[in-house]
């Protein structure tokens, strides 16, 4: 088998890379792997051949001239690298480099994408993209969705130019691994986390004023951390801090900015709850927050929300909760009742959950899995 990937890079850096690092690694493994990108990382094997020939992924979206500019050497590049006698894949690990898959015509090979969440619908919602994306779901032989959520907002958007049997889930894994129990520390307080940006998307809004409500209702002590990249030239952050400084919160909720994971596996170990509060901002949504399994790793309850990814990554009632972002009276009142122990998640079920996810419990060679037919194109 001969897999060429299309991927902004292999850092780990960002959710897009990390999860091209899982999957291209992994496969390297079983297939013959070459790797076109934005970026090299030098830190993988030798082995997995990088060759940076693509622009950030962004790019092709903002500016669609950049795809005929790149086109052919893209074009040339995966002709040269098909091997005669083998099933050969070309796979585009985010939504953003498979523009060039209508321009593949004449090529022996399958058509592959993953889709994430916000950039597999938002350019349909463009003038200047929706005509080339209305092609790549015409012509895409399968579509990797990392989330039931993801495969049905999809198919709500692009229904006409894609089938459902042509797009097939595989929800995102984790790199499984047995952490300490949740750490009582001596002073008794209720310790609250959120990974992600700080942003719009990530719901930050509405956990400042569920926090707001935390103090105003309950005594029980307690602080809101925000771990994850600060802007604080935005207006979406200062205006975060206006709310904070008005009721008075600036003891209770504080940001750490982005932190090394030895840090950031503190803030797990001491948690006794994860919240990400997400919500829909246009067209973007998210479609797999892998930080559900990660709290879940450390055995730490978690509470997202409805109409996202969260649906697939939480399982209700028994991992955490799921919510309506905007009801933050009754997200208080469940945060109060998981702090004073009158609803109980397990520990051990959320590590189970966790593991279940693990990356090697997934057959990844079945995103490849297509009928006998194959060499009849």
């Amino acid at each position: 088998m001969n897999i060429i990937f299309l991927c902004p890079s292999l850092d780990r850096t960002t959710g897009w890379n990390r999860y091209s690092y899982d999957v291209i690694t992994r496969l390297a493994k079983d297939a013959h792997i070459t790797v076109f990108c934005y970026t090299i990382d030098e830190s993988v094997h030798s082995s997995i051949q990088q060759r940076p020939i693509l622009r950030h992924p962004l790019s092709y979206l903002s500016h669609p001239l950049w795809v005929l500019l790149d086109t052919w050497k893209v074009r040339r590049a995966i002709r040269q690298c098909i091997r005669s006698g083998e099933n050969n894949y070309v796979h585009s690990t985010v939504s953003a480099y498979a523009v060039f898959f209508p321009f593949l015509v004449g090529l022996h090979l399958r058509k592959i994408m993953t889709v994430h969440g916000t950039y597999s619908v938002l350019p349909l919602q463009s003038w200047k993209m929706r005509w080339l994306f209305l092609l790549v779901y015409k012509c895409v032989d399968r579509v990797i969705s990392v989330s039931f959520y993801t495969k049905k907002h999809l198919l709500k958007h692009a229904g006409d130019a894609l089938d459902a049997s042509r797009v097939y889930v595989m929800t995102n894994g984790v790199d499984y691994e047995e952490k300490p129990l949740y750490q009582k520390k001596a002073d008794e307080i209720f310790r609250i986390i959120t990974v992600g940006g700080v942003k719009n998307r990530k719901g930050g809004h509405h956990l400042v004023r569920v926090a707001h409500l935390l103090k105003k209702k309950y005594s029980f002590p307690f602080t809101v951390t925000f771990i994850g990249t600060v802007e604080k030239e935005k207006p979406y952050y200062q205006q975060l801090t206006a709310y904070i400084h008005e009721h008075k919160l600036d003891k209770e909720v504080h940001f750490a900015g982005m932190v090394p994971q030895e840090e950031l596996d503190v803030f797990y170990k001491t948690a006794g709850l994860f919240v990400l509060l997400s919500v829909h901002e246009g067209g973007h949504y998210e479609g797999y927050p892998l930080v559900f399994h990660e709290a879940a790793m450390w055995g730490v309850p978690t509470i997202g929300t409805y109409d996202c990814g969260a649906e697939d990554a939480i399982k209700h009632g028994e991992t955490g909760f799921l919510v309506h972002p905007s009801n933050h009276e009754s997200i208080a009142d469940l945060i109060a009742t998981l702090r004073n122990g009158d609803v109980m998640v397990s520990s051990k079920v959320c590590r189970d959950w966790a593991r279940e996810n693990d990356w090697s419990r997934k057959n990844l060679m079945d995103m490849y899995n297509f009928s006998s037919s194959f060499l009849s194109e």
